[in-house]
Formats: structure tokens, C-alpha cells, sequence
């Protein structure tokens, strides 16, 4: 889910062409940028930051993108081409899944779908 949600944000921002119409017009041109604040995105927050969009894509996809693990994955070629940032997206994504140390296996704070409440219900929940 990261994955895809990251290369979309990526498409969205740098290949607007790739993306059809019906999908960039989901995501305003007021979503949070890398510079923003809860004061310069207080807009976009009170609209997208309700349930049931809150627990979407449309609204995490942007949080993730302004993230600093979309930074450390962001190389300049990868400006320029989807299949260089997609290598990068999973081999970044697989390396901080393997940083997890042994005992905390089963909650994965350090994995981006831990941080951002309410992407996914599953990475929240106990196993039994």
C-alpha cells in the first residue's frame, strides 16, 4: 500500500500526464508540500482530515509523499523516470522492513504503515 501510494503521489507531482484526468482532479492543488505546516495546510486539513476520507489514500498519499523516507528515497534520476524511483521505493521499503528488530516483528513501528493511522485497519490490529 505504501508502494503504490507513494509511486502515485509521484506520478501525480511529476508525471501529471501519466495520471488520468478523473484521478489528479481527486487530489487538490492545496495538499501538503515538503515546506508545509499544520498553519499553511489548515484548509486542506479541516476538509480531507474528517472521516471517512481520513482512512484514505487521497489523504495519506499526500502525507506520505511529504514524509522524510520519500526524501531519502527521492534520488534526481528518479525525477525523471517512474522505474528508477519504483527500484528505489521497494529496495528503501524492503531495507527499513528488514531494520525491524526480531522482537518487535509483530508491531512494526518503524514501518511507514505503523506511523500513518488509518491507512490500513489490519496494521493496527492484534494478531490472536
Amino acid at each position: 500500500i505504501v508502494k503504490n501510494s507513494l509511486i502515485l503521489m509521484h506520478k501525480i507531482k511529476y508525471f501529471p500526464s501519466t495520471v488520468p484526468a478523473s484521478i489528479k482532479s481527486l487530489f487538490p492543488d492545496n495538499m501538503p508540500t515538503r515546506n508545509s505546516d499544520h498553519e499553511t495546510s489548515k484548509v486542506w486539513l479541516e476538509e480531507y482530515g474528517t472521516f471517512p476520507v481520513n482512512s484514505s489514500v487521497f489523504y495519506k498519499g499526500p502525507l506520505l509523499h511529504v514524509s522524510d523516507l520519500n526524501f531519502e528515497l527521492t534520488s534526481p534520476a528518479s525525477i525523471f523516470s517512474v522505474k528508477i524511483y519504483k527500484r528505489n521505493i521497494k529496495t528503501g521499503l524492503l531495507s527499513r522492513q528488514c531494520a525491524i528488530p526480531e522482537e518487535e516483528n509483530d508491531n512494526w513501528p518503524a514501518f511507514p504503515l505503523y506511523n500513518i493511522n488509518g491507512l490500513r485497519f489490519s496494521s493496527t490490529r492484534t494478531l490472536r
